[in-house]
């Protein structure tokens, strides 16, 4: 993930780049996950992992 993913993912949900200059990068991903909780696009599942992700890891 870079800075222009991030920064796109920010204002695809509303924020503009005159936000970014007012917001720390933490501010701009925390505003991120909290829209996304508020409109259903978190889709974790918990799961046990196996060795796959432990290697992958």
């Amino acid at each position: 993930m870079t800075i222009n993913t991030i920064l796109a993912a920010g204002v695809a949900r509303g924020l503009s780049m005159n936000d970014a200059k007012l917001m720390t990068m933490g501010m701009w991903v925390d505003y991120i996950v909290e829209w996304n909780s508020l409109n259903g696009e978190c889709k974790t599942e918990d799961r046990v992992a196996v060795q796959a992700d432990f290697d992958a890891f």
